[in-house]
């Protein structure tokens, strides 16, 4: 939570709400800390929580000062937290931050939304406070009046469990959590191939020869590394109940059927495109079920040289981050004409001479060194001076 956030909460007409809750001091006992971050680790929208410390029931900022002895931070939460011991292994992910308003302090705890619901204890919680008795469910929910019940109403728990399963989401919502689950899919061969969730038949992707393969590229920067660098190109759609989910991806057949992915996001730096993915993004997660699931055909040495010439972003924070830092850098990219002549000869074995005479593979050649580079920022967590690339 920003400045904003919490500005836009204090101009509400809302004092308490499924999703944030005011405290003009911290708790006295772990014991009821752990009851008011369990009650917002349990809830069944999609949304963090908040424990706001150091503003009143009438929304007045009396803020926390040192002199709060219970006061918490960040490494205290986290201890605390861990060392009690949740059913299932599932603890609540939660944020301490610091927020000056009208010139006090506010604490504020962020309870990070979680599919784990419903969150309890294996173990009796005992300490200072009302103890809390293992398999005891605290809850908020606005049908409930925010409130704590011996055992949660029906209605409660089943919201609970829907988010669980993610039963609550649209088809579209649910595919990446289903493709998570890699061995409950299985492979039909046919025209077209099929790939479906054995759990719910309903849910399948559908993989179909794109025509006029001619008028798609033939090699990227992605493949010349493979033995056989020439692709094929493929539509990728993902149905629900016999209709698509959301428009078709473009898929790759790789080195002669040897691996498959679905086709990268594309972005730029200075003048030059390359590909990427993010860390479980539903394009990433498309192309390990499909190469799972084509045991007999996949090479794992295809698919892994494949990954090894895109870029894998941890998120959009770390690709705004390190294309900024290159942006600024001098750094060339450029090829040499002993890497473009290396390239040329290397592709003509697959395409022919013709082919090789009527396209320029220089940017190819740039592509590649910028994502090594990008790569081995990436893993090494510093800037690295540019060097040479391999072609073979």
């Amino acid at each position: 939570m920003n400045i904003s956030e919490l500005s836009e909460i204090l101009k509400s007409n809302q004092h308490e709400t499924d999703t944030y809750d005011f405290k003009e001091r911290w708790e006295n006992t772990n014991s009821e800390l752990l009851k008011d971050i369990l009650s917002f680790a349990n809830t069944a929208h999609h949304k963090d929580c908040y424990l706001i410390y150091g503003i009143d029931d009438s929304k007045h900022v009396v803020g926390i000062t040192d002199e709060d002895k219970n006061q918490k931070n960040q490494q205290m939460i986290t201890d605390f937290l861990t060392h009690v011991h949740f059913a299932n292994d599932s603890i609540p992910d939660v944020i301490f931050n610091k927020l000056p308003v009208d010139g006090k302090i506010v604490n504020i705890l962020t309870i990070k939304d979680s599919d784990q619901v419903p969150f309890y204890l294996a173990d009796d919680f005992k300490g200072k406070g009302r103890p809390i008795s293992k398999g005891t469910i605290f809850f908020r929910d606005k049908d409930s009046d925010f409130g704590f019940q011996s055992v949660p109403p029906y209605k409660t728990m089943e919201k609970l469990w829907q988010k669980h399963f993610h039963l609550d989401l649209k088809p579209k919502d649910r595919f990446p959590y289903l493709l998570d689950d890699i061995c409950n899919w299985s492979w039909h061969d046919g025209d077209p191939e099929k790939f479906v969730y054995d759990i719910d038949p309903n849910f399948y992707i559908e993989i179909e020869e794109r025509e006029n393969q001619e008028t798609y590229k033939q090699v990227e920067s992605f493949s010349v590394n493979l033995p056989n660098p020439k692709i094929s190109w493929f539509s990728v759609s993902l149905k629900y109940n016999q209709q698509d989910v959301m428009n078709p991806l473009t898929g790759m057949s790789l080195d002669g059927g040897r691996g498959f992915v679905v086709y990268p996001e594309i972005s730029k730096i200075k003048d030059l495109y390359y590909y990427y993915y993010f860390a479980n993004s539903l394009r990433e997660k498309i192309s390990k079920v499909v190469n799972s699931q084509r045991k007999e055909s996949t090479d794992k040495n295809t698919v892994d040289e494949y990954f090894d010439h895109i870029v894998i972003y941890e998120n959009s924070d770390q690709k705004q981050s390190i294309e900024s830092e290159i942006e600024s850098e001098k750094i060339d990219f450029s090829s040499k004409d002993k890497e473009v002549k290396e390239l040329n000869k290397h592709l003509t074995t697959t395409f022919g001479k013709k082919y090789v005479e009527r396209h320029t593979f220089s940017s190819m050649i740039s592509q590649i060194k910028l994502t090594q580079y990008i790569n081995k920022t990436i893993n090494e967590g510093y800037a690295l001076t540019c060097g040479g690339i391999n072609v073979h």
